[in-house]
């Protein structure tokens, strides 16, 4: 299974102002927030293999990719795709409210 979602936001950035030390904070608060919405969603007793990844690519213009995948018992008939879905459209708000600090005025 094989889903793909993308959004495009566009923001009017000020990049020189947007460095390695900012971009770092916002992917470890992203991952923060996926881990704990993962977790509270479906217990964490039972998630195990979390995996987080969050690429950034920085030229003209700053791209996230975020892929999450983790492993969970079967009995537990939850709508995984969803708590995934959710989690990175979470990641998705806060990585977007910490870019807004930096919008050229």
């Amino acid at each position: 299974m094989d889903k793909k979602e993308s959004s495009i936001i566009s923001l009017n950035l000020d990049l020189e102002k947007i460095d390695e030390n900012v971009l770092s904070e916002i992917i470890f608060d992203a991952e923060e927030i996926i881990r704990q919405y993962i977790v509270k969603e479906i217990g964490d007793k039972l998630v195990s293999d979390l995996n987080i990844t969050i690429i950034v690519d920085k030229n003209d213009k700053i791209t996230f990719t975020i892929d999450v995948a983790f492993s969970a018992p079967k009995f537990l008939e939850m709508e995984y795709d969803n708590i995934i879905d959710n989690a990175i459209r979470n990641a998705a708000k806060v990585i977007e409210e910490r870019l807004m600090m930096y919008v050229k005025k």
